[in-house]
């Protein structure tokens, strides 16, 4: 089972064909977001489900407060991209 940084590493490096099926049958994408004070890229990999063929993420609880960046800078922008 991948995660964090190894898990966005591998998910890029071969275009998804690795690291999109986190689990059997939980699926995973690449949410690129821009940092809130710095402009930094940062790159989540994150659980999601297709609602209507929308990928649809939740903000987990399930991660320590220290792991969970990209959370509180989670909006709608032009600049954020899935993949």
């Amino acid at each position: 089972m991948l995660n964090g940084d190894e898990h966005v590493r591998l998910y890029e490096e071969i275009d998804g064909a690795v690291g999109h099926d986190w689990q059997p049958g939980v699926p995973a994408l690449v949410l690129i977001t821009k940092g809130r004070k710095s402009g930094a890229d940062r790159k989540l990999a994150l659980i999601y489900q297709e609602v209507d063929g929308n990928p649809v993420i939740v903000a987990s609880n399930g991660a320590p407060r220290s792991t969970r960046a990209g959370t509180s800078t989670c909006r709608p922008i032009p600049t954020s991209a899935c993949r």
